[in-house]
């Protein structure tokens, strides 16, 4: 029995994916799973943030990080690093070598991956896990950011006050049981955990990216929690400082209602393919022409909607 192809397998289920939630303000998460990405490709299609892996632990850089960083800056999108440490390992040596490979933060504080527990005592994660924010207060002026489930965070850090909790901010993952669809939200609030100390929900790790975005099969999917992408900028630009980025003029865009949408090089449905859009992407329209619509190349209206 022959499989089916990963691609067409998301064909076949992304029809009974829940429109709810997804027109929150989208932000990536880039590793070297993803192979090189193209940003330009992703900041079309509205990636607004991204947060590139520095390392795991001390002994490791992502071999991808200062490529991320450097795309994620041309193409004007917010930026952080993660760090994914291990609780059995110096800290201090942990948050060095982080700051080797990314010295400095830009505007958004820089992320903790927690979700490796490597057969320590829940206490002693939730000591290092407040070790690193100390440290990372210490030198940044102000706490990291936590990535993780909610079922974790009750029981890693069980012994964190309430204060201690909505003292950072918090990107949460939460899925649909087949995971190449995006949970609608909100994400489930660990105990203790104010709703408004919440920026980030990853909805969906095994969903395509946009055509031509990553190299790898899948990218996770996550969105901002706080408002729309106006009071998104707002809130970054009041919590973290830095300017709030000028408007940009306004264009048409729309969103792709087709499962894949072909993009054919003239305004005929039998000209050149120059590739496919896949379902829910947001592009801007460069001009119309009686039934289609040129983006950089062109799509027939019928299989779009109006943002």
């Amino acid at each position: 029995m022959s499989l089916i192809p990963y691609e067409k397998l998301y064909k076949l289920v992304s029809v009974f994916e829940d429109p709810v939630g997804l027109d929150r303000p989208l932000w990536r998460d880039y590793s070297r799973y993803q192979g090189v990405v193209n940003f330009d490709v992703a900041k079309l299609n509205g990636v607004l943030g991204m947060a590139a892996r520095a390392g795991i632990c001390y002994g490791y850089t992502d071999p991808f990080f200062q490529l991320n960083w450097d795309e994620a800056g041309r193409v004007g999108m917010y930026r952080t690093s993660y760090l994914v440490p291990y609780p059995d390992q110096p800290v201090v040596k942990q948050v060095d070598n982080w700051y080797r490979i990314h010295p400095l933060i830009d505007i958004i504080p820089r992320v903790v991956d927690l979700e490796l527990k490597r057969e320590q005592p829940w206490s002693k994660i939730a000591d290092v896990s407040w070790e690193i924010s100390e440290l990372v207060l210490s030198r940044d002026g102000v706490r990291p950011i936590f990535y993780s489930r909610y079922g974790l965070i009750n029981t890693w850090l069980s012994s964190w006050t309430e204060e201690m909790l909505n003292d950072h901010f918090w990107w949460l993952a939460q899925y649909r049981w087949v995971r190449s669809l995006e949970h609608a939200g909100p994400p489930t609030l660990p105990n203790g955990v104010r709703r408004d100390r919440v920026l980030l929900h990853q909805t969906a790790d095994k969903k395509p990216g946009f055509t031509d975005e990553v190299d790898s099969q899948s990218v996770d999917w996550d969105r901002w929690e706080i408002g729309n992408e106006a009071e998104m900028h707002q809130f970054i630009a009041a919590a973290f400082g830095g300017d709030e980025p000028e408007p940009e003029p306004e264009v048409e865009k729309v969103r792709i209602t087709a499962d894949a949408l072909n993009v054919r090089a003239e305004p005929d449905a039998s000209s050149e393919d120059l590739g496919e859009l896949m379902k829910m992407s947001v592009v801007p329209v460069k001009r119309t022409q009686g039934d289609w619509k040129k983006i950089y190349g062109w799509v027939h209206k019928d299989w779009t909607e109006k943002v």
